[in-house]
This record gives C-alpha cells, structure tokens and sequence, in this order.
C-alpha cells in the first residue's frame, strides 16, 4: 500500500471490555483516547502505540485488523480491492471484512491524516 504512511493501531475483539480498560489502564499506564459501551481506543503515552478494542459479538477473543495511516483512505481500500480477485457480489467473509473496515475507518477517522 504505497499511500500508506505508517502503522496506525492494532484492532482486537475482547468478551469483557470493561476489564480490558481497567487491565490497560491500570497495568500498563494506557490512555483512553475514546470510549463507548462497545468500542475503546486506547495509546501508550510514551510511544503513541494505539489498540482498538471492540466488544466481541460471540464472547470470543480475537484479532480484528491492523490500522494504517493514509491520507487516501477511499483510494487505498480501492487499491486493495483492485488487487484482489473479490469481488462485491460474492458475498464472501474477506470482502464484507474490508467493507467493515471502511465503514469503520470514516466513522471514527482512524486513517485520516
């Protein structure tokens, strides 16, 4: 991904996110940057290094997706689909995957110089 500028976040679906904000904050000194009753985000203070964490759907652990920073966030995620032989129709996992992805990246601007 070319128009990438770096690593933005790592994103992990947690069963309890309440104990998950307490746990990085608490332990590992992390700051809250945003919060909901679903979603959290949070950085180390000393390096910048961001997780997102979202409520898991099935109580299960999981990662989600890796973040990068772009100031072209529409033309990267048509890049990817370009490179990929997914298509919109296809109804598979992969593509509604990155079509959550975009969705999620322009609600919360993540990608956003």
């Amino acid at each position: 991904m070319a128009g990438t500028s770096g690593f933005d976040h790592i994103a992990i679906a947690v069963p309890d996110l309440d104990a998950q904000v307490e746990r990085l904050t608490a332990a590992f000194g992390m700051v809250v940057q945003s919060r909901s009753e679903r979603y959290a985000l949070f950085a180390d203070p000393a390096s910048g290094f961001k997780i997102e964490m979202n409520l898991s759907e099935d109580g299960e652990a999981r990662f989600r997706h890796l973040g990068f920073r772009s100031a072209d966030v529409d033309g990267e995620h048509q890049t990817l689909l370009d490179a990929s032989s997914l298509k919109p129709d296809t109804g598979s996992a992969t593509f509604s995957w990155l079509a959550a992805e975009r969705f999620a990246h322009q609600c919360i601007g993540a990608m956003r110089l």
